[in-house]
């Protein structure tokens, strides 16, 4: 079963034509020279292709590439694979033809009928095609070719005649029409430039009216035979191609008869598969044998097979993507030939050997590629179109190869020939290059001429005609003058010279290498006025430095094996400045190797992923991979030549590059490729994912199809709606985001080019429903309950405290009333009966006189704890009326003057009853031991508040404390402080001998500075 392209019109002009493209690839090549490897990558099912053979290429508008093979369809973006087949809604693995309609509707034909993607269907459901039935319910034919005219109506070719589908986004059936017998098979369409249709069948070519009517054309003359039909193209000229099994068929516009094309005018085969014609007009055809390019200056074709890197045979199908390669489908894989890639030369082009570590030019301007060969350099010298190899008559002692790269030979200025090798330095007259097999060495340095070592790893002239020679024991330097050499010592330039460029202003830069895990750097020199200078600055790399390149600014370039791409803008600069590139700025590597530079001033790099092109004026950075045609292998040496050419040399052949200018372009556009939700996908392009509360897991993958370098494009992501950052930019294509809180969030998305603007952001919304206990009316009816229950425990709390108040007050009187009545009849009673006493017995009236006295203390300490426990003296007045008053009974009749400043922050303060009884009690006590042991004649008392602390101070000025007064104290002191304790406060007692005592309280209070609210209450 033959296949094909769509093959519909195309009338656009693309900004870098396909022509153009090519044409500048194969500029001025003989044809013998079309042996030279495309800039081909093909896709295979090692790089996820269900098989190897694809029917058709189609590119939609998002820029996916849709592939049908006989496994299902694929979809490319760029990077990867994502296959589709029964499992996800298709009648039948087999897709011969996919189109993508005016209105977006996705169609795929198999040989079960015609299948309609469901884009709102979750990745992986079994419903994501749909099949269309048919009018008549009869079970759908095999679909081979999809056609969408002008009108939007869908045609499908199918065994024994045609469908049509009017309406495919809606609830469309496909209408059969007949057009012979059972074994008519159509196999192509193309519309007629009006509102009729051409179709191709496997019996011939015939024409449908817009009324309806059927015409088939009569083989045999000028008409194509009535044979199998694989494609047909009207193109944007409004010609007719009809591809067929004898040949290619052209009908131009306003002629009566077909001219047919075959293997005379260049065809790879008479047996055509597909036709296309791209974006800049340029005809593709697709033969059993390979690719054909047609040229309408010269009215033939130019083909492409195996020989020019395409692999497999026969051309399925061919298309172009929006980045502007042509994709052909072959039946060896999916090839990718890149508009603007890279020329492979091998053995077939004349390379004699590939392993190539330098180029140089010579005074004609000659190009010569050089291999490291055993027996010294060997020269590939370019004509144009293939290479022929040289091979100077080296000594036929030589046997050692050498161990350098790049700088390896050299034409100096007076046209000799300068050649490095493993044995010694060679120096050849100055002969034309094909004359060099039959010149004799002119010289042969080595040790004994004052070389530092045999081993030659770089050689280089500066203007002033001395030849700079590194070897593996040092650097020396061969002056032309006297013909000798000097020495540079390992203490002068360490390590190995590993590279030489000579700036502007004359001066020669080297770069002095050493091998890592040495535990010194590698360091950069400038030869100067005959002096030899290290540059030491900032920035500067100290890894291995691979090269040395002076750009047409004059700029010097550095590369290094882990330093990255470095640049001094001003190399003749005293003090010098360095310029990084490295991962961060966009480069694939770190490690950077030969450099070169295009007529725009672009910088390109190598490095282990390819070539890394730096354009300095805007930062952007563009790679090169195997993908754009570089040979698979370390990038060894690189230079431009004359004509603006680049050359890269690797050690698998030769790579060239015809750089051109780039017209600006639109951002890279990103897309939510597919989303993943605790481990099931879901829509990837639903307006917004609603999710329960345990859906939080997601994976999110995007892309950007079409994109141009898609294998090395970055992508910045965020979560928007969470304030979060645009992350670092990564090659990552997928981001996973675990344990989410609930909440509204729009990720965002956006590929990003070095020195370009960033693209438009691709965007998903989703919501993460709350659990019902996150949700704001549960956490209503919770708040609702806390504050029921705080305001029943507030209730209780105030019940029990007015309790507890009635009780304290029932108690007060109780006390005061019974038990103080009673204690002051003792008192009375005992005075009575002292003075009417007759006893002779002087111990009766001591004895009354002490009962009186006790009852009266008892009387006194029943009044405080009345004082203590009555509620409606729980205020700080109370308290210092209290004092005032204890203050007078005991003091004053001693004679001794008092006083009591009570700030008026202590009387706004609310202290508990049990720290008021302490407060008192501590005050108290130390009155009473003023009146009793200080001999005082005045006692100072002062309280206050202020910074949440309560102080008191009761100062006497009698005889003061000694030691042994201080520790005869008794129990009144110990009692102080163990009051002053449960205060959660400190005690100290102040005082020398004859001057007084002063005892300070000071203690923390809780709670704002206002009356209590009890203290008011009766």
């Amino acid at each position: 079963m033959w296949r094909h392209s769509n093959a519909r019109v195309r009338t656009s002009v693309s900004a870098i034509p396909w022509a153009q493209a090519l044409a500048a690839i194969l500029l001025n090549m003989a044809p013998a020279a079309l042996a030279v490897q495309l800039p081909i990558r093909t896709y295979t099912t090692a790089d996820g292709l269900p098989r190897d053979a694809a029917f058709c290429v189609v590119p939609d508008a998002r820029g996916f590439l849709w592939l049908c093979t006989s496994e299902g369809l694929a979809r490319f973006d760029g990077k990867g694979f994502e296959l589709f087949g029964v499992s996800q809604g298709l009648p039948n693995p087999v897709v011969g033809a996919f189109i993508e309609t005016k209105q977006g509707v996705m169609l795929a034909a198999t040989n079960h009928g015609v299948a309609r993607m469901d884009q709102a269907a979750a990745p992986g459901s079994p419903h994501q095609f749909l099949p269309i039935p048919t009018n008549d319910g009869k079970p759908p034919m095999r679909i081979e070719e999809l056609f969408e005219d002008g009108a939007g109506t869908v045609w499908a070719g199918a065994v024994g005649g045609i469908y049509r589908l009017e309406n495919p986004a809606g609830t469309a059936r496909l209408d059969f029409t007949p057009l012979g017998s059972s074994a008519l098979l159509v196999q192509s369409f193309a519309g007629d430039g009006g509102h009729g249709l051409w179709i191709g069948t496997n019996a011939g070519l015939c024409h449908r009216s817009p009324d309806g009517r059927m015409e088939w054309l009569k083989g045999g003359g000028s008409s194509p035979p009535r044979e199998a039909v694989n494609a047909i193209l009207f193109d944007n000229r409004r010609r007719l191609w009809v591809g067929t099994y004898s040949g290619l068929w052209l009908l131009e516009h306003g002629s009566a008869g077909f001219k047919v094309y075959g293997r005379k005018e260049g065809l790879a085969s008479e047996r055509i598969h597909s036709l296309f014609q791209a974006l800049d007009g340029k005809v593709w055809v697709g033969t059993a044998a390979g690719l054909s390019e047609f040229q309408p200056e010269a009215n033939r074709f130019r083909s492409y097979g195996s020989e020019e890197g395409l692999r497999g045979r026969t051309v399925f199908a061919i298309n172009e993507s929006k980045d502007g390669s042509l994709w052909v489908a072959v039946d060896h894989g999916l090839a990718r030939v890149a508009r603007s890639g890279f020329l492979r030369y091998t053995h077939a082009d004349g390379m004699g050997d590939l392993g190539i570590t330098a180029f140089v030019e010579d005074r004609g301007g000659h190009l010569y590629a050089i291999s490291n060969e055993p027996g010294g350099p060997g020269l590939h010298r370019f004509d144009g179109a293939r290479f022929r190899t040289i091979r100077p008559a080296y000594p036929v002692t030589l046997q050692g190869s050498g161990w350098g790269l790049e700088q390896i030979v050299l034409v100096d200025h007076t046209g000799e020939w300068w050649f490095a090798t493993g044995e010694g330095l060679i120096r050849f007259p100055s002969v034309k290059a094909g004359e060099l097999p039959y010149s004799k060495p002119k010289a042969f340095y080595t040790t004994k001429n004052g070389l530092a070592s045999n081993a030659i790893l770089r050689i280089f002239e500066d203007s002033a005609g001395r030849i700079w020679v590194s070897t593996l024991a040092g650097l020396s330097v061969w002056f032309r003058a006297t013909g000798s050499f000097h020495q540079y010592s390992n203490t002068e330039v360490p390590g190995y010279a590993s590279a030489f460029i000579e700036d502007r202003a004359g001066d020669v830069w080297i770069a002095a290498s050493v091998e890592p895990g040495t535990g010194r750097q590698s360091k950069i020199f400038r030869f100067c006025d005959g002096q030899l200078r290290n540059v030491a600055a900032p920035g500067m790399p100290d890894s291995w430095i691979s090269t040395l390149f002076l750009d047409h600014q004059g700029g010097l370039w550095i590369g290094s094996t882990e330093g990255g791409l470095s640049r001094v803008a001003n190399p003749a600069a005293p003090q010098v400045t360095f310029t990084h590139y490295g991962v961060a700025e966009g480069m694939s590597s770190l490690s950077v190797g030969p450099i070169t530079e295009d007529q725009w001033g672009r910088i390109y790099a190598a490095t282990p992923h390819g070539i890394d092109r730096l354009d300095p004026a805007t930062g952007r950075i563009r790679h090169y991979s195997s993908t754009d045609g570089l040979p698979a292998s370390p990038i060894q040496a690189a230079h431009r030549d004359r004509e603006g050419r680049l050359w890269f040399g690797t050690g698998m052949g030769l790579a060239s590059f015809k750089p051109m200018a780039e017209p600006p372009r639109e951002p890279a556009t990103a897309l939510v490729k597919a989303v993943t939700v605790n481990g099931k996908p879901r829509n990837a392009r639903s307006a917004r994912l609603e999710l329960s509360p345990d859906e939080d897991q997601l994976q999110i993958q995007f892309a950007a199809p079409g994109a141009p370098n898609n294998e090395w494009l970055r992508f910045e992501y965020r979560l928007k709606d969470s304030g979060g950052p645009w992350s670092q930019p990564s090659l990552e294509r997928t981001v996973n985001y675990s344990k989410l809180s609930p909440g509204r969030y729009r990720f965002q998305v956006r590929a990003v080019v070095t020195g370009e603007p960033a693209g438009a952001p691709a965007e998903l919304g989703f919501t993460i429903q709350p659990h019902f206990w996150q949700r704001w009316w549960f956490r209503l009816l919770i708040a609702s309950a806390l504050l029921a229950v705080a305001f029943a425990w507030h209730r209780y709390d105030l019940q029990r405290r007015l309790e507890i108040e009635h009780v304290r007050t029932r108690l007060a009187g109780d006390l005061h009333d019974d038990l103080g009545a009673n204690l002051t009849r003792v008192v009375i009673l005992s005075e009575v009966a002292q003075r009417k006493t007759t006893s002779s017995d002087p111990e009766v009236g001591r004895r009354l006189i002490e009962i009186a006295n006790v009852a009266r203390g008892l009387a006194d300490g029943m009044s405080d704890l009345v004082w203590s426990v009555d509620p409606r003296r729980d205020d700080m007045p109370s308290l210092l009326n209290r004092v005032r008053e204890f203050s007078s009974d005991v003091l004053e009749p001693q004679g001794i003057a008092w006083s009591l400043h009570a700030a008026e922050s202590i009387e706004t303060i609310a202290l508990s009853a049990d720290r008021r009884w302490h407060l008192f009690l501590i005050v108290k006590e130390a009155i009473n031991n003023a009146a009793r042991h200080a001999h005082c004649s005045s006692v100072a008392i002062s309280l206050a508040a202020a910074n949440g602390c309560v102080s008191a101070s009761i100062a006497d000025n009698g005889c003061g404390l000694t030691d042994e007064d201080a520790a005869d104290a008794g129990n009144g002191l110990v009692n102080m402080r163990k009051r002053a304790a449960a205060l959660r406060g400190e005690l100290r007692v102040h005082s020398t001998p004859g001057s007084g005592v002063q005892i300070e309280l000071r203690f923390p209070f809780e709670g704002s500075l206002r009356r209590n609210r009890w203290a008011k209450r009766a």
